[in-house]
């Protein structure tokens, strides 16, 4: 699956149906048309606090953070009751505190039975992808209907071939032929007792054996007018009959292809439109989150619309190739789309997006050079204009062999990596070219 088909963006980084995409006064970030850059505006000082606040708005572990103590909920109690107990004013303020404290650590003891949150969060995934309480249980009888199903094809039984008929008629009769043909091959010594069987009860029914018996008393008694009228009519049954078998082996008529064809035509029809639909409220909510991820990484640095527009064209392509590559996510995405639940369809979609989104941003916002190393500032957003070489192609990223000086990218290259890899005669670090790849030797 593409970008399209995931429901994200249509691929030009803004909203499918037009428009600026998501709410345009979150666009903070886009320099009004006929201002400059602004080139080192605040740019160390903004990009620093922009790296400082990505840092901690990860919630790493990293240095600095507190020690997480963990307390029995006895302990938690019996302090509250303490301070409550000390400070009168305190308990006639929060009079409900302690029930409230004590029912949550309850449930959050309940909660760490079941696993954590993570846990549950999996479950209840799991749970929605097949569409809630309602859709489990409607997989539950569905399973208990095929479990019965089997057992009667298994036994042959006639209630099987009852409820067939009954709730698929025109599928029912189309087989019938399909199936003596393959019990001719499978046992022909069955086939042909049912065969006879057939035979005696169309005879009988259309008086065949009756006519034959007339025939031969005509020829006893030399009444040939009569021998040949009923010979005439035998024969006119059994060229009837022929005919008739003729067209049972058709299978399909015309008509039934048109019909089949015209509820394809209509099933389709509906497919894109629901899929339109989904998309159009995917891309509402992603382009909304993307822009708030894009300013806050940004860090009130403005840039012009048409590298915002190219930063955010390859964020939507990045994030639909990582969404797209989770092990098990298109069979998921597949069942999802095909339940027609658009809230369902909608909720799966974006949660994860939302949760590679992030990672995605930080990754482009690098590669356009709009983000801050050692203190520096911020690029213009030119260097993501080179293509990285293989991006969704496939190919290899790394070219083997020592480059000349003029094909390194040195807005990418440290130069005093490149000087000290060409003193040594080996690669020390990353050398990027100008095509976007990566040279090692």
């Amino acid at each position: 699956m593409d970008g399209e088909d995931l429901g994200l963006l249509d691929g030009t980084g803004e909203a499918a149906g037009g428009g600026e995409g998501g709410d345009g006064g979150e666009e903070t970030f886009i320099l009004p048309e006929g201002e400059g850059e602004g080139e080192g505006e605040g740019g160390g000082e903004g990009e620093g606090k922009g790296g400082q606040g990505e840092g901690a708005g990860e919630g790493d572990g990293g240095e600095g953070s507190r020690a997480i103590v963990k307390l029995e909920p006895l302990a938690i109690r019996k302090a509250l009751r303490d301070i409550s107990t000390s400070n009168p004013e305190f308990a006639k303020k929060f009079p409900t505190l302690e029930k409230a404290v004590t029912t949550a650590l309850y449930k959050s003891g309940q909660i760490e039975k079941f696993g954590g949150v993570q846990a549950i969060s999996e479950a209840m995934e799991a749970i929605e992808l097949h569409g809630g309480v309602e859709g489990i249980q409607e997989l539950v009888d569905e399973v208990a209907a095929a479990r019965d199903l089997k057992v009667g094809f298994e036994r042959g039984d006639p209630k099987v071939v009852d409820g067939w008929s009954k709730d698929y008629p025109l599928g029912f009769k189309k087989l019938i032929v399909p199936a003596l043909d393959k019990l001719e091959t499978l046992d022909k010594t069955h086939f042909e007792n049912v065969a006879s069987y057939v035979i005696e009860k169309v005879f009988t029914t259309y008086g065949v054996f009756g006519a034959i018996a007339a025939l031969g008393e005509a020829i006893s008694a030399g009444k040939n007018e009569d021998a040949v009228k009923q010979f005439n009519s035998v024969a006119k049954f059994l060229g009837d009959s022929k005919a008739l078998a003729s067209k049972a082996r058709i299978g399909q008529t015309d008509r039934d292809a048109e019909l089949d064809e015209r509820e394809s035509s209509i099933e389709e029809r509906d497919r894109k439109a629901f899929y339109g639909s989904v998309r159009q409220d995917v891309n509402t909510q992603m382009m909304s989150e993307m822009n708030r991820l894009i300013r806050l990484g940004l860090n009130g640095k403005k840039i012009k619309v048409d590298t915002a527009n190219r930063l955010r064209k390859e964020i939507n392509s990045e994030l639909a190739r990582v969404v797209n590559s989770r092990a098990g996510y298109a069979d998921r995405y597949n069942s999802v789309m095909a339940a027609k639940n658009k809230e369902r369809a909608v909720r799966f979609i974006t949660t994860n997006a939302r949760q590679a989104l992030p990672a995605v941003v930080r990754q482009m916002l690098k590669e356009f050079n709009l983000t801050v190393t050692g203190g520096g500032t911020g690029g213009d957003g030119a260097r993501r204009a080179v293509n990285r070489g293989g991006s969704g192609g496939g190919g290899s990223n790394i070219v083997t062999g020592r480059p000349k000086t003029a094909d390194v990218d040195f807005t990418r290259t440290d130069k005093a990596v490149w000087l000290s890899s060409v003193n040594a005669g080996r690669a020390t670090g990353k050398i990027f070219l100008k095509t976007g790849k990566q040279a090692k030797w």
